[in-house]
């Protein structure tokens, strides 16, 4: 490792830094990636620190100022904990979508949207299987004669289908009811809540 009077460190390539933030993101400790490449721990820190702030600059979007008084911040923060939100920005990000009729989606609605968008993706895989066997029978036969095999495909296709349908259903209701509570509060005033 470089002292203090030491040479200057050696400048990373764009190329390496993607190799940290990878390296980074699976866990390695910074002392290690820093004997790795060659550079101070420091480096390596900072590096770790960027890629943090590019996540959340990312995720976040423009930054918005307002100031309110001290009675409508003690509202509004008694008002996200009754909601439940973890944080005030959460919190004006909810009701900024409920204002606007945005969909307001928490972050259990959107894990439980992307198992919803699997099951689909698995019984279209599955229907096009079935479909390709019922085309190659069409060319065999000259007509479509699916085996009671591809029949029982179909018809669990179908039950999974109506299955996968309740359950968005449900979550999109659930998701609603948050919604209806904010925008509820935005049309009736804080005393709703």
């Amino acid at each position: 490792m470089c002292q203090a009077g030491d040479a200057p460190m050696k400048k990373l390539k764009a190329q390496q830094r993607d190799q940290i933030f990878r390296l980074l993101r699976q866990g390695a400790s910074q002392a290690d990636i820093a004997r790795d490449f060659g550079v101070h721990r420091s480096t390596v820190s900072r590096l770790e620190r960027r890629r943090i702030a590019l996540t959340d600059e990312s995720r976040a979007g423009p930054s918005v100022s307002v100031r309110i008084s001290e009675k409508e911040l003690l509202e509004m923060e008694e008002a996200a904990r009754r909601l439940k939100f973890r944080n005030r920005s959460e919190f004006l990000r909810a009701v900024i979508r409920a204002a606007l009729s945005f969909p307001e989606l928490d972050e259990g609605v959107s894990t439980e949207l992307s198992a919803v968008k699997a099951s689909f993706d698995r019984a279209g895989g599955n229907l096009n299987q079935v479909a390709r066997n019922m085309s190659a029978s069409m060319k065999r036969l000259g007509r479509a004669e699916p085996s009671a095999k591809e029949l029982a495909q179909i018809y669990a296709l179908h039950d999974e289908v109506i299955e996968v349908r309740r359950a968005l259903v449900a979550l999109l209701g659930r998701s609603q009811k948050r919604s209806d509570v904010l925008s509820r509060m935005i049309a009736e005033g804080c005393d709703a809540l």
